[in-house]
């Protein structure tokens, strides 16, 4: 079964929070649970254009690859993107712009190098 989290960038600037989201009217709010106990967690207030889903993906050193991410191979670097149909990865330093679905061991190789919302 595939894991469903998301992460966003928290509005009081504390950085990224990861776990699940929730939508209240106009607010986006992410729920970190801390244990197995079901009242044991917190719910942080992020920024709604920063929030991306996981991928279900890892890069090499084994971190989560999620929506919005920006990863690098060599000389190449790639936006992780949802076009709804799933994930896709756009080539960022090329000439010509592409996308390309992403799968499993498209990203062996490849080392998170950020997100398209940090500075």
């Amino acid at each position: 079964m595939r894991t469903i989290r998301f992460k966003g960038l928290r509005i009081d600037c504390q950085g990224w929070v990861y776990g699940c989201l929730m939508i209240n009217g106009q607010r986006s709010l992410i729920s970190v649970q801390y244990s197995a106990d079901v009242d044991d967690f917190d719910c942080h207030e992020v920024i709604p254009e920063t929030v991306g889903q996981f991928t279900g993906l890892f890069d090499e050193d084994g971190k989560e690859i999620y929506e919005g991410d920006k990863l690098s191979a060599g000389e190449s670097v790639v936006i992780i993107q949802n076009k709804g149909r799933g994930f896709e990865g756009k080539f960022i330093n090329k000439s010509q712009l592409y996308d390309f679905p992403i799968q499993n061991n498209n990203y062996l190789h490849w080392k998170i190098i950020g997100n398209i919302h940090e500075k």
